[in-house]
């Protein structure tokens, strides 16, 4: 009997050593707010990632059931597919993860680091998805930032949506909202222009994921079908030139500053100093009669302008299919196409190849009037001779 009993008592502690208790995140769902868009979001397990799928508006979300979660895995954390960003619970590059408790009894939690930064920024965790507001940009010609209880913040595009702005609203208990022009500091509330006057939300977003304000009068839960101004042409000359033109690619990529004088000629081009080619006022005073190599043509093109992220207009060529400006392609008077074509990217300044033929040989004008209103910031960037003139002076 003794022994019996010995045996007995054996067994079931050797059934304890073996019965697991399943993963705390088992079965759980986790949402991100992609901060390492345009590249792609993974979730660290312990050293194994898992590419998150992609949910709308830059949310991206992994599913623990989609997996075997092992017994004792109770953090995670996120990263870039290529290692070169990562984010924790305290910031990004920060080892501190998050884990199962995050979760405070809930089966899913929205992760969300401050779109406008800074990039020390804490990751706010949310139980239930954060409301937004969307406004109805009423500045056409600059962009909104919105005060979020007296707070500063600026604004993202709503995505889809011509003319609209939105901020995430992380505390809807608390939202009271007016709007500034990015530029001067005009304001924008209840009682329209040069007004403070917050639109209170909290009671609103208590029942509403979304608060979409397209004037004073209205704000609604759903998209109210109004768009504003998002794009605008503006006119430019290209001229055309021979590829044996004396001054074409002659710079051999230096800096040559001093070419032109500091004020417009009064045919309204550029003058040439001393040290400018000898040739330069073909550049811009096309002949189609002169001789080659000197012949030149124009052709009037668009500039196809349209909103920034921040609400400023912008033109930029990199964002366009081929990730340069080849205006007139298929306008080639002197010369075939040649390539490959080679853009470098802005942001990265790494650089890309096409196997696009393309017309390199040519200059681009254009002329355009504007009232300028104080705060108002005007950006150029070329990776040729770039010249910009504010009222027939040298910018």
């Amino acid at each position: 009997m003794l022994i019996m009993r010995a045996f007995v008592v054996l067994f079931l502690f050797s059934a304890g050593i073996f019965a697991q208790t399943p993963s705390p995140l088992a079965g759980k769902i986790v949402h991100l707010y992609n901060p390492f868009a345009p590249d792609t979001a993974v979730i660290d397990l312990s050293g194994t990632g898992y590419r998150m799928v992609a949910e709308a508006d830059n949310w991206v979300k992994f599913e623990f059931g989609s997996i075997t979660v092992p017994d004792w895995l109770k953090t995670f954390g996120f990263r870039t597919g290529g290692y070169s960003m990562s984010l924790g619970k305290d910031g990004f590059g920060k080892n501190g993860p998050f884990s199962s408790d995050d979760f405070a009894g809930a089966n899913e939690i929205w992760i969300i680091v401050d779109p406008h930064g800074p990039t020390t920024a804490i990751p706010s965790i949310l139980t239930k998805p954060p409301r937004r507001v969307n406004v109805l940009n009423p500045w056409p010609v600059s962009g909104p930032v919105i005060y979020v209880n007296g707070v500063k913040k600026n604004l993202l595009v709503t995505e889809g949506h011509c003319g609209w702005y939105t901020e995430f609203i992380l505390d809807p208990s608390a939202a009271k909202v007016y709007f500034a022009n990015i530029d001067d500091g005009q304001t924008w509330g209840m009682g329209g222009l040069d007004d403070k006057t917050p639109f209170d939300l909290a009671t609103f977003l208590a029942t509403n994921a979304e608060a979409w304000i397209s004037d004073t009068r209205a704000v609604t839960a759903a998209y109210p079908n109004k768009e504003g101004l998002c794009s605008y042409r503006m006119a430019a000359v290209v001229h055309d030139m021979a590829l044996t033109h004396p001054d074409y690619a002659t710079g051999g990529g230096g800096l040559t500053p001093g070419m032109v004088q500091t004020t417009l000629g009064a045919d309204k081009k550029p003058v040439p100093t001393s040290i400018a080619p000898s040739h330069f006022n073909t550049w811009f005073n096309s002949d189609s009669t002169a001789a080659m190599p000197l012949k030149g043509y124009e052709a009037c093109r668009d500039l196809d302008m349209g909103k920034s992220y921040d609400g400023r207009w912008e033109y930029d060529s990199y964002n366009g299919p081929n990730g340069g400006y080849f205006p007139i392609n298929d306008y080639n008077r002197l010369d075939q196409n040649s390539g490959p074509t080679c853009a470098k990217n802005p942001v990265t300044g790494q650089y890309s190849t096409s196997t696009l033929k393309a017309n390199f040989g040519f200059c681009m004008e254009s002329h355009a009037n504007f009232i300028y209103k104080k705060g108002q910031i005007f950006e150029f960037r070329g990776d040729d001779d770039v010249w910009v003139f504010i009222n027939g002076k040298l910018a």
